[in-house]
């Protein structure tokens, strides 16, 4: 109808439908809407569309047994004026006492004909023998064919949700205890089974997948063939050694890791910190360690020994060789700041990542007064420090209207008061009002 636009059409002007006819008719109908466009979604070839068959988008269940079972809609939806609910129950003989016994122990069973289409939307009755992924996919490998019977396995015929793993295999306690022993979580009944071995499927850890160590992996993958090569213990599998296959030192590793938080030279640690098998790299400095760098530290250096001026010892680092700060000007800057001293601990103290501090908004460390009332009251710290060579040195009284008489009238009786800024400071930390 726009001759300038191809993209727009009607299909309403041509027809004699009318909103009101076909409406009731759609009534239920998945996205449907009296437009053109919706026209043409669900008739794309301009032919009336017939549902009675249910494919696949919309009801797969006009198939097999199902096929030819009915000839109008409203033998199975109930409620002509809504396609929407539909009932399964009235066609089949089956009792809800029947039903209920059959699908005991089936995850979210409920009598109704909603449930009846969620797990059966083919119309077929499920077979769970062969226990798909959604249920328990042991029904495969070694175990395919195993079992012919619910029963065998599920021993409670009124749940399903009972089963057992032991009554089948030739496993004794005292032969799969110790077979597991280190196992995290490893418990001798059939839902330990279930959780570790969903597939039926013997466990190989050899590998050591994420899950449980990851250094099967680069330089370690194939280095080992048997379990007993690191579990020295073979009663217990938490027990482990890294330092005998390796040819370290403990002077060497002592000498490398120097300065290194919670170092110590034993398996579990070497465990702890290098969890893949892989060879550390500090030299970026992440969260856990020092983030500087970060920012306009990034890229300023490539080479340990460029802060850490001991070789033997990480612990020593210096800042200060690196920047061109005079003493003198940082004392200056810093005058006030409590525990301020001019050495490169300090400086990673106040500053971990870096960066210049600005103490404008006087943060919980230090003057939690910037907020509440105080929010915005300044802008610069003379209006609050008038010593620009001393930051320990400051007024709260030139800047509120306070006069001695009225604060003395208020905190008469009050210990050690006396009209200062140091003792406004000291018991008014935050700035605000005693209640």
């Amino acid at each position: 109808t726009d001759q300038s636009n191809r993209k727009i059409f009607d299909c309403l002007t041509c027809h004699e439908h009318a909103q009101s006819e076909m409406d009731p008719k759609h009534n239920g109908i998945t996205g449907y809407a009296f437009d053109s466009p919706s026209c043409l979604f669900c008739h794309p070839a301009g032919e009336k569309a017939e549902f009675r068959d249910h494919d696949t988008e919309h009801f797969p269940i006009y198939s097999g047994e199902h096929n030819n079972e009915w000839d109008d809609c409203f033998e199975c939806h109930t409620d002509q004026s809504n396609r929407k609910i539909f009932d399964c129950l009235t066609c089949h003989e089956h009792s809800q006492s029947e039903m209920d016994s059959e699908h005991n122990g089936i995850p979210d069973y409920a009598y109704n004909s909603t449930k009846c289409f969620e797990c059966h939307p083919d119309g077929k009755k499920e077979k769970f023998a062969e226990h798909d992924m959604q249920f328990f996919p042991i029904y495969s490998g070694e175990h395919n064919h195993a079992w012919s019977d619910c029963a065998e396995c599920h021993t409670q015929t009124g749940n399903r949700k009972v089963y057992d793993c032991l009554t089948c295999h030739e496993h004794a306690q005292s032969e799969i205890d110790p077979k597991h022993n280190g196992i995290t979580d490893y418990a001798f009944d059939s839902e330990s089974c279930l959780f570790c071995h969903p597939t039926g499927e013997k466990a190989e850890f050899r590998d050591h997948d994420t899950e449980y160590f990851p250094i099967y992996s680069g330089k370690h993958n194939n280095e080992w063939d048997d379990c007993l090569e690191c579990h020295t213990d073979q009663s217990n599998r938490k027990i482990f050694d890294c330092l005998t296959c390796h040819e370290h030192s403990q002077s060497a590793m002592n000498q490398v890791h120097n300065g290194f938080p919670g170092y110590s030279y034993n398996s579990n640690d070497c465990l702890q910190c290098h969890p893949d098998g892989k060879k550390g790299s500090f030299a970026n400095h992440d969260a856990d360690y020092f983030p500087i760098y970060s920012g306009t530290h990034n890229n300023e250096w490539s080479e340990c020994l460029e802060c850490h001026t001991n070789p033997n010892n990480y612990s020593v680092f210096s800042c200060l060789n690196c920047h061109e700060h005079r003493q003198s000007a940082m004392n200056q800057v810093h005058n006030g700041f409590p525990g301020y001293s001019y050495n490169s601990n300090d400086c990673l103290q106040c500053h971990p990542d870096g960066k210049k501090g600005s103490f404008a908004n006087h943060d919980a460390d230090y003057f939690p007064i910037y907020s509440g009332e105080h929010n915005g009251e300044w802008s610069a710290c003379a209006d609050c420090h008038t010593n620009s060579n001393n930051y320990r040195v400051f007024s709260c009284l030139n800047c509120h209207e306070h006069n001695k008489q009225d604060m003395d009238d208020e905190h008469r009786g009050v210990n050690n008061y006396i009209y200062q800024s140091s003792a406004c400071y000291n018991c008014h930390p935050d700035g605000k009002a005693d209640d």
